[in-house]
């Protein structure tokens, strides 16, 4: 957590040394660390969940035209699919190995919603950044007071 402001220093104060940026990130974070822990926490949460919901939803659908997907769709019926929102984990067997297209289709989602939210840790962590510096209290919020 003390070096999860690195990147940010690294790019927005031109910091060319890995070591001073990881030591500043370090200083940044210092008496706000629980916080800084929570943000990131509920944002692993929030990726989680929502990462099972569009892969579920997408094997689901799979799963209804295609009978290589029919094992999943077992599971993603059943109670023992929301066991996974809670750390669990779900069993499924096949009667021969799944084919690489669907082992591809699980790729491509899994990736693609990565892809997605990866913005919004970048996000996150620039927002985090600037609150520590003050440099977000400069940024105006009202469109009317920015000067042309």
């Amino acid at each position: 957590m003390n070096w999860s402001l690195y990147n940010q220093i690294i790019i927005i104060e031109d910091q060319r040394s890995a070591i001073d940026a990881m030591r500043r990130s370090s200083t940044l974070v210092r008496g706000v660390w629980g916080r800084t822990f929570a943000m990131y926490l509920l944002l692993i949460l929030f990726t989680m969940v929502f990462t099972a919901v569009v892969l579920g939803l997408t094997l689901l659908m799979f799963s209804l035209t295609m009978p290589a997907f029919d094992p999943i769709r077992r599971v993603l019926l059943s109670p023992e699919f929301f066991t996974l929102f809670l750390g669990g984990y779900a069993r499924i067997s096949f009667e021969s190995a799944p084919g690489l297209w669907t082992v591809g289709v699980i790729i491509m989602m899994n990736t693609l919603v990565h892809a997605a939210l990866a913005p919004v840790w970048a996000i996150l962590t620039t927002h985090l950044y600037l609150e520590r510096t003050g440099a977000l209290e400069l940024i105006p919020t009202d469109p009317s007071s920015t000067h042309t």
